[in-house]
């Protein structure tokens, strides 16, 4: 994965590394407040030593010798119980030896002695206590009868009770829970964008399916708990403008949406692209494939149990008139859409019937959307893309996967009819992406990549020898056949 690769996955997947991030700073917090406090205070003892017949150069050179060897007294059994004695406490040697140390900074005749405890009067009481016994020890250690030094180790800076705890460092514990938490949210983003195949991308359709992304579709906002769609804002002109590009500069007569899923493609799609078209004075047809009467687009939800296209197919009528219903858009153009219908003929006849069906609207309108699945009656993929000029593919924002959009161009293409692109559903309004940086030059023709079929027009009989009939009339039925 590219270094681009990785800034995509984390934007997509920030919900989990801002999770991660949240929870290990919460167990951080948890853990700085749970451990004990601990305080430390120092105490510091001065090394003099005194002789009468020693020159001060050989006084400098016994104290360096020997001060280095002074710190290692703290945990003599006499240090530790003068500090117990004197402290009063019940604690063991071996307690208090664990809470003290000492340590001679290097060229100096100092030595340091530092005691911890859980307060700040016990660190400091701990350590002016063993500061006091190691003097006493080291006194009668060195200044033994006969001994030619005089050796005084005392307490020139005793020990203050300190201001703050000394751990658990709370700072530092938040900030490894951070450290943490981005990496821990860095790699599971990066395991789900491995094991996760849904559609987020246009690099994601080109590796998958090899096609453009012409639109993204965003979620169109609810009021009163109905879809208002800006086709606009919401990015259905753009779709519509690169879907027209990509035929040639032509409008379709007949624009296939197909889904992979029946959730891939929700209602507000084909409503959005027939508002955007009808926007630029266009007249379009609906034809439904499925009707939800929860639907919170209007003009959608009141087409369920209405006849419709099963009742038109079942008859083999061309004639909608009657079943047409309008959909409110904005713009001069108009909407109507004719309900799925109750009836659902077999697909035989669906297939039989549906041309004509498709040819007569087309003489009524400027378009004609169709949205199915591989699953939709009583239209099916065979009866509607042998007369489509132009498909598709609706895929979700994150919904979709690689494996069903690899399924509906494989079924696509054994119809013989392969998509021209992809439009993306239900975006989310803070994604932004430049489609045109995943075009590639042969993904829009001057052109109309297909035209579609045509009911082969009647042969006219010769006519009969003086008959007034003039070829006028076969042209004039040839031209009613025409979409």
């Amino acid at each position: 994965m590219a270094a681009p690769g990785y800034l995509q996955v984390f934007q997509q997947r920030w919900v989990v590394i801002a999770t991660s991030v949240a929870a290990c700073l919460l167990l951080a917090a948890v853990v700085s407040v749970v451990l004990p406090s601990t305080y430390t205070a120092k105490a510091t003892l001065f090394l003099s030593v005194k002789s009468p017949t020693a020159s001060l150069a050989e006084l400098s050179q016994f104290s360096l010798a020997r001060v280095g060897s002074y710190p290692d007294l703290v945990y003599s059994d006499d240090v530790l119980t003068d500090a117990i004695d004197a402290l009063g406490t019940d604690a063991t040697k071996s307690q208090v030896a664990s809470r003290v140390s000492a340590a001679n900074p290097n060229g100096t005749v100092l030595v340091e002695v530092t005691a911890e405890a859980r307060t700040a009067d016990g660190a400091a009481d701990l350590a002016n206590a063993v500061a006091a016994g190691l003097s006493a020890e080291v006194a009668d250690i060195e200044n033994s009868p006969g001994s030619t030094y005089t050796v005084d180790l005392d307490v020139r800076i005793p020990a203050d009770p300190p201001a703050s705890p000394s751990a658990p460092q709370r700072v530092v514990i938040l900030g490894l829970g951070l450290v943490g938490g981005l990496a821990i949210g860095a790699a599971l983003a990066l395991l789900l964008a491995q094991l996760d195949t849904r559609l987020r991308t246009g690099h994601d359709v080109r590796r998958v399916a090899g096609l453009p992304v012409f639109g993204r579709l965003r979620r169109p906002r609810r009021v009163g708990g109905a879809l208002v769609i800006d086709a606009e804002g919401d990015g259905y002109v753009e779709a519509v403008l690169n879907l027209r590009q990509a035929n040639g500069g032509v409008v379709p007569t007949l624009l296939l949406l197909a889904a992979p899923t029946r959730d891939s493609a929700p209602d507000h799609v084909r409503v959005g692209l027939a508002q955007a078209y009808a926007e630029a004075g266009r007249e379009v047809v609906l034809l439904e494939t499925s009707a939800e009467p929860a639907s919170p687009v209007p003009g959608i939800s009141d087409l369920a149990e209405r006849p419709g296209v099963g009742e038109l197919l079942a008859s083999g009528s061309t004639d909608p008139t009657n079943l047409l219903r309008p959909v409110h858009v904005e713009g001069p153009g108009e909407v109507w859409a004719i309900p799925n219908g109750v009836d659902e003929p077999s697909e035989l006849v669906a297939e039989a019937h549906f041309p004509p069906l498709a040819f007569a609207i087309a003489d009524r309108a400027d378009l004609t959307i169709v949205q199915l699945t591989a699953q939709s009656r009583p239209l099916t993929l065979h009866a509607v893309v042998p007369v489509a000029d132009v498909v598709v593919i609706v895929a979700r924002h994150g919904k979709t996967t690689e494996a069903d959009l690899a399924r509906m161009v494989t079924d696509l293409r054994l119809e013989g009819v392969p998509p021209i692109g992809v439009v993306f559903a239900d975006v989310p309004r803070r994604h932004h992406a430049d489609l045109a940086a995943d075009w590639h030059a042969d993904d829009f023709t001057s052109e109309p990549r297909r035209v579609p079929m045509r009911p082969e027009p009647e042969q006219p009989q010769a006519p009969a020898r003086g008959s007034t009939e003039s070829t006028g009339g076969t042209k004039a039925s040839q031209d009613r056949a025409r979409i």
